[in-house]
């Protein structure tokens, strides 16, 4: 038998490991949500109804970063329906696993729950409707600013066209984003705080002279996306003709 000598040499790195490599995924799949990390009224559940107990067993995980909404739950899922009151989102059939969504647990628990267990979000949206491709990164004006800085100012020639930005109370995302950029900022203030998204709609929309931003009301994401899609629509014939479909679809 022949036999082979390994030595390692602990001092001799050849490179870097990104810690995102050691991620994984929260899907609308059977208790992994509902039942899962999301359970008002189980005992270990805090206001917001997550699961401390399950929030513990992932700390012991950790994770470094977390996808959302999941895989094939994705394929279908419109993010419009997981923001905004929960008293006011709809319950739609999920096609993916046959099942009946509530969408009580949405994007804006997603959020606040990964803050709770010091995990990295990466959101995963289906555009799939406008064919549009979107890239969705979770960044603040004041706590990574940096990292605005470096996705603005690469993003034209990284094929960017325009910017979403939503915030709350402070607000400074857009008028720090468009700052930095001659591309469009459509700014959506988001709900919260002891004023509930006045602060953060008068933040947004009163951007200096020479400095837009168009803003769209309070959680008013929905426009903000058609009002990127129409922009692009005024050189697209085929985006044009989905806008005036969604339009028709609308009025039933």
């Amino acid at each position: 038998m022949r036999k082979a000598t390994a030595a390692v040499r602990h001092d001799n790195a050849i490179g870097d490991t990104d810690p995102r490599l050691f991620g994984a995924f929260v899907e609308h799949l059977g208790r992994c949500v509902y039942g899962g990390i999301y359970e008002p009224g189980h005992p270990t559940a805090d206001a917001q109804g997550f699961r401390h107990d399950v929030l513990a067993l992932v700390r012991e995980l950790a994770p470094t970063i977390m996808r959302y909404p999941g895989g094939n739950f994705v394929s279908g899922y419109n993010w419009e329906d997981g923001v905004g009151p929960v008293e006011q989102r709809p319950r739609r059939l999920d096609l993916a696993w046959m099942s009946t969504e509530p969408n009580t647990f949405g994007t804006n628990e997603f959020i606040d729950w990964c803050r709770l267990a010091d995990i990295e979000p990466m959101l995963a949206v289906n555009l799939a409707k406008f064919g549009i491709e979107a890239d969705v990164r979770v960044l603040s004006a004041h706590r990574n600013h940096a990292q605005v800085s470096e996705l603005v100012s690469t993003a034209r020639e990284n094929g960017y066209v325009a910017f979403i930005c939503g915030a709350g109370m402070a607000a400074h995302l857009a008028g720090a984003v468009a700052a930095q950029t001659t591309l469009p900022v459509v700014g959506v203030p988001l709900s919260g705080g002891g004023l509930d998204g006045v602060d953060a709609l008068y933040s947004t929309v009163q951007m200096p002279k020479g400095i837009p931003v168009a803003t769209v009301a309070i959680n008013g994401s929905m426009n903000a996306a058609l009002l990127v899609v129409q922009m692009l629509a005024i050189t697209d014939a085929d985006l044009a003709a989905k806008l005036a479909d969604h339009r028709r679809e609308m009025a039933g």
